[in-house]
Order: structure tokens, then C-alpha cells, then sequence
């Protein structure tokens, strides 16, 4: 998979539709690359 097809998700992993990377990849076909954790929302 090419790095035209990877995307990063800001924020928690977890959404109201519960675990994005089980769905999130198959419904876009796009890859997650990583999660980057918003530091504000842990404060």
C-alpha cells in the first residue's frame, strides 16, 4: 500500500461507532498509519 492511501487519526481510537480501526479501514480503504493523541483531551 502506497503512502497516498495512509492517514493519521487525531484523537482516541475509540468513536461513538466504537473501534475505528475495525471499520474505519475496510469502509475507506484507507490505511491507519497511526493515532496521534490530542494532549488537551487528557487534561
Amino acid at each position: 500500500m502506497s503512502s497516498e492511501n495512509k492517514v493519521a487519526i487525531i484523537g482516541f481510537h475509540d468513536g461513538s461507532a466504537g473501534q475505528v480501526e475495525s471499520w474505519f479501514e475496510e469502509v475507506t480503504g484507507l490505511q491507519i498509519a497511526c493515532f496521534i493523541i490530542d494532549p488537551y483531551v487528557l487534561t
